[in-house]
């Protein structure tokens, strides 16, 4: 199965992988073929992980990647660790509506990853 490239400039990023594989187990694959600095990553639910969003914050990049319907925040708001970037966007979600987020384009709504 080919995924969908990466666009860095003029620059395309593929990452070809059988279908038992999983889109969020190539996204470093697909992140490590850029060698510049990436602002933002988006993509569709697949890659709604915990480690996509540690991926993507190891290169100092924005995830913009819509939860999984049944999405649910991980670690508690009171808790003495920070929040984990997927749980502060689904408070996020939670606060002003996945509808708006879209509109604003705070979350993807489509595949680009």
């Amino acid at each position: 199965m080919t995924r969908m490239p990466i666009f860095n400039h003029t620059t395309k990023h593929f990452c070809k992988s059988s279908n038992d594989v999983a889109d969020c187990k190539v996204l470093p694959d697909l992140l490590e073929q850029i060698n510049s600095n990436i602002e933002q990553v988006s993509g569709d639910g697949a890659y709604d992980t915990n480690e996509s969003y540690d991926t993507i914050t190891q290169r100092q990049a924005k995830a913009v990647v819509p939860p999984r319907s049944n999405a649910q925040i991980q670690q508690p708001n009171s808790s003495e660790i920070p929040a984990h970037p997927r749980d502060e966007n689904l408070r996020r979600i939670h606060q002003i509506g996945r509808q708006l987020l879209v509109a604003r384009k705070q979350i993807s709504s489509t595949f680009f990853v």
